[in-house]
């Protein structure tokens, strides 16, 4: 994730440095699409084929779309690479998290608080070292990108002999089988926030009493109660995965951002974090139990879903006429609802 948290920081300058300022959303976009349409489909064929087959190779491919954006000076050449980006992060996240769950056992949710841990680590100093680079030169961290992607693939392959001895690819009707979730209600919701919150980070900032350029202060407090959050997990895990752990948790998400103000409302955003960081985590956990020796398409399901929030969160606020902080409010209602709704739904009408 550092190579990845590099790109997510360098994109916005190379984008202005050679005259595409005004495309830098559509770039940034050509990656969101593109992961949402593949992370079912990537994560099928993960499952389908085995996790060493597919992921490594994923991994040693992110050097193409590094390439892209070394050289490439063009909005067509940008947007090719983020799209190639989404294909092969889609099979890399579905395939990553898939394995951790297939792997874990009872521990499952622990052991992927860890793996968003170690996520959320790369997505902080990624930014960071690239922002070092750029002061080389504006296109070098996508070197570093590369690099990065062919250590991370190449220790896959040479992590354990049983590349080449992958168990026979299971049968389609298996592998294809989708399984609706309530939970996927919450990894929905997580979306819609993590896309709503940086969207309204300056107003929620000026309601605080800060000033526009501290609204990033938001989003690192935001993402540092995601550590303490994944890290709990450890000690509160049966709370987590209890049955009424996602109605406790969005309701008092909603009650501190709608109810605190001034100063006070960094306590709803630390909170956010820490709701946000275990309710994926849960939806992970639990949806890949449902898919036995398919946690790959259960990851992916997952991955989707987020992905769709994300989508949709930056529209539905700029949609909404009300304070920011009661848009997150609003959002937060709306994944409880949903949740109340999915959990007293026949899914298995659906299957």
């Amino acid at each position: 994730m550092l190579g990845v948290g590099s790109v997510v920081g360098t994109i916005p300058a190379l984008a202005e440095s050679i005259g595409l300022g005004q495309h830098t959303g559509l770039i940034i976009s050509a990656w969101g699409f593109t992961y949402l349409l593949c992370n079912i489909p990537g994560g099928a064929l993960v499952d389908r084929f085995g996790f060493k087959r597919i992921v490594p190779l994923a991994m040693l491919l992110n050097v193409f779309p590094g390439l892209l954006f070394l050289v490439g000076r063009s909005i067509s050449l940008l947007v090719l690479g983020r799209i190639i980006e989404g294909i092969l992060e889609a099979f890399i996240w579905s395939g990553i998290i898939g394995e951790v769950s297939r792997s874990s056992g009872e521990r499952r949710i622990v052991d992927i608080g860890r793996l968003f841990i170690a996520t959320s680590l790369g997505f902080t100093i990624g930014p960071f070292i690239a922002s070092l680079l750029q002061k080389l030169a504006v296109a070098l961290p996508f070197l570093f990108y590369m690099l990065t992607s062919i250590f991370a693939g190449g220790m896959l392959l040479l992590t354990g002999s049983e590349y080449w001895i992958q168990p026979p690819p299971g049968p389609r009707r298996n592998v294809l089988r989708f399984k609706f979730s309530p939970e996927l209600f919450l990894a929905l919701t997580v979306g819609l926030v993590e896309s709503a919150l940086p969207a309204l980070s300056v107003p929620i900032a000026s309601e605080i009493g800060f000033s526009a350029t501290d609204s990033g202060l938001l989003l690192t407090l935001y993402y540092f109660s995601g550590f303490i959050g994944q890290y709990t997990l450890k000690y509160a895990s049966s709370g987590v995965e209890g049955s009424l752990y996602p109605y406790v948790a969005l309701f008092l998400g909603l009650v501190l951002f709608f109810s605190l103000g001034g100063f006070l409302k960094l306590i709803g955003v630390f909170a956010l974090g820490v709701i946000n960081a275990t309710l994926i985590s849960r939806a992970q956990s639990l949806v890949t139990r449902t898919y036995e020796d398919n946690e790959s398409l259960g990851s992916g399901t997952v991955n989707f879903s987020w992905s769709l929030g994300y989508s949709l969160g930056g529209l539905i606020v700029e949609a909404i006429s009300a304070p920011a902080s009661a848009r997150i409010a609003m959002i937060l209602a709306l994944g409880l609802l949903l949740y109340l709704v999915g959990k007293n739904l026949k899914w298995e009408k659906l299957h």
